[in-house]
């Protein structure tokens, strides 16, 4: 079973010490074809979505979030839990030092953006 730690769509799929690019680790490691590796990426990105569309309904808004799941052998997703912020070790160990600096700066950008809003909703 592989553990998927991500903040991020495309984030890196973690087993513990290890880390891999999505595309390495399911074409490269388990064989899959583009085909099939795209569709699971797909559906990867609407369940991590949904997962966090919730927890931004239910809890209020976050500027990131890391998402812990398991794909079993049977291709079922299994939620194992979330974050209130993302473990950049595993994103410093499967990407460069230009991925993880663009992580930082979206938390920036998206606290500039919150910020932004608020000074609009003042005016009005």
């Amino acid at each position: 079973m592989a553990v998927i730690s991500t903040a991020i769509f495309g984030a890196p799929i973690t087993t513990h010490a290890d880390a891999f690019r999505f595309d390495d680790f399911f074409k490269n490691k388990l064989g899959y074809s583009q085909e099939k590796m795209v569709e699971l990426q797909s559906k990867v990105h609407h369940f991590l979505l949904s997962i966090y569309e919730f927890i931004e309904k239910n809890y209020g808004q976050y500027v990131e979030i890391g998402i812990d799941f398991a794909i079993d052998v049977a291709g079922k997703f299994w939620f194992i839990e979330a974050n209130s912020q993302s473990t950049k070790v595993s994103l410093q160990k499967a990407y460069d030092k230009a991925v993880l600096s663009r992580a930082y700066k979206n938390i920036l950008e998206y606290a500039r953006y919150l910020f932004e809003q608020t000074l609009e909703g003042d005016q009005t």
